[in-house]
């Protein structure tokens, strides 16, 4: 899953990047005499950071959504344990009035990916200095 999601990433990021590259103050340090490696360093990895953190949130959510998914309709993993198999077993197990590992596999579930989604949220762009 991750293997496969990179893409639209890469291609996000690099866009991002030619933007930036563009900007006036990326164009006041080059004239200053600014070298790739302090561009890169000072200007434009600060400024893709917000964006790759939320990509990355975005992606990790959908990676462990599809993995519960698979594992939901029995074609992941057998012996790996798995959110989706504890969903999968949900209706057994509430017909025998079992209903926690339901509830806990739905709150660590929720729980994870509002976590994920918030760490990743929280990230405000770097503003640089002009002088």
């Amino acid at each position: 899953i991750g293997f496969a999601s990179w893409v639209g990433t890469f291609r996000l990021v690099r866009a991002e990047t030619k933007r930036l590259a563009t900007t006036p103050w990326i164009a006041a340090a080059r004239a200053a005499g600014a070298g790739r490696a302090f561009l890169a360093f000072r200007h434009l990895i600060p400024n893709l950071a917000p964006l790759w953190r939320v990509q990355f949130g975005l992606h990790f959510v959908a990676a462990v959504q599809a993995e519960a998914i698979i594992s939901f309709l029995g074609l992941g993993p057998i012996e790996a344990p798995s959110w989706g198999r504890i969903l999968a077993q949900a209706p057994a197990d509430l017909s025998a009035g079992v209903w926690w590992p339901l509830l806990f596999a739905t709150l660590a579930l929720a729980g994870l990916s509002w976590s994920v989604q918030s760490l990743c949220d929280a990230s405000k762009p770097r503003e640089t200095k002009t002088s």
